[in-house]
């Protein structure tokens, strides 16, 4: 057996039923970035990261009892440093003649690489290309989760749906460029203002959303200062202004869905009072005049 892991081309050992390496090769001991003879002192247990552990050590207790042979699973371990880093790791419960449990052979590999490359193009899908903020896919699939568990940890929690205003007339007047510079700032200036309070993500055209720990006093009242600035381009202040509404949970539901209905509902009558304020929207400057100033009239 000795003679069969040393020549092997992967990592290779065995492990004991209480998780100690009883032997393992030298390309196993490469695989877990640490010596040969340090691992035989460990326990797999000692070096498995505690997000893995408790999935690993169900599927032992699956093998020990018979319900598989082997299994395979993406498993972190730690290294000597005690960085985390991402393995292949295929397990195979060894018999003795009477049929009763001796030991494990474990192969495993190193995917760190992999798993970094596949976390930059999730990242890359996950992100808005326009602003850099977190986009829909990202708020479909993390938002929920992240929410809860700032409730979980104490934190009272609110969501605020923000909507731009006139964008459309600035794209009609000045082009989709001039229109991308004012959702880009837009997004700037959110993340910025969400930054220590919780996060922004952009939904797609003119709608934004910020995920907030806590709800902020006057933040309403911020975010219209903060946006409600003209956006340089090209030798013109385009302008812009938002429409928001807040839900805070308790009186506007217990679920994220059902602050994001009460938000979104309270932003579109926001927008509503501003279209009936101002009913030709936002003022722009008129074509061929590149220095004037396209101030919002939205004041509020």
């Amino acid at each position: 057996m000795d003679s069969v892991l040393d020549h092997a081309p992967v990592g290779v050992g065995i492990v004991g039923l209480d998780g100690r390496f009883l032997k393992v090769n030298n390309q196993l001991a490469a695989e877990l970035r640490r010596s040969a003879g340090a691992l035989e002192r460990l326990r797999f247990q000692d070096i498995t990261d505690l997000r893995d552990l408790d999935p690993d050590m169900e599927n032992v207790e699956r093998l020990l009892r018979g319900d598989a042979d082997s299994y395979s699973m993406e498993k972190r371990f730690f290294d000597g440093a005690d960085e985390p880093f991402w393995t292949q790791l295929r397990v195979s419960l060894v018999r003795g003649s009477s049929g009763a449990p001796q030991h494990f052979l474990s192969v495993v590999e190193d995917i760190s690489l992999r798993k970094a490359q596949e976390q930059d193009m999730l990242n890359l899908a996950m992100r808005d290309p326009l602003t850099g903020l977190p986009n829909r896919h990202w708020f479909d699939r993390e938002a929920e989760a992240l929410f809860r568990h700032w409730r979980q940890e104490g934190c009272s929690g609110a969501v605020t749906v923000v909507d731009v205003n006139g964008l459309k007339d600035v794209n009609d007047r000045w082009g989709h460029a001039a229109g991308d510079t004012v959702i880009a700032q837009a997004g700037q200036r959110l993340a910025a203002a969400v930054r220590k309070h919780g996060i922004a993500a952009r939904l797609g055209g003119d709608e934004f959303v910020l995920l907030l720990k806590t709800h902020l006093q006057q933040f309403g009242a911020v975010l219209r200062w903060l946006l409600g600035r003209p956006v340089p381009w090209q030798g013109v202040q385009l302008p812009c202004s938002i429409s928001a509404g807040s839900a805070v949970p308790g009186a506007d539901g217990g679920t994220l869905a059902q602050l994001m209905a009460a938000a979104d509902a309270r932003m579109y009558e926001d927008k509503r009072q501003f279209y009936a304020r101002f009913p030709e929207g936002v003022r722009l400057p008129r074509c061929g005049a590149p220095q004037a100033a396209a101030q919002p009239v939205h004041g509020r």
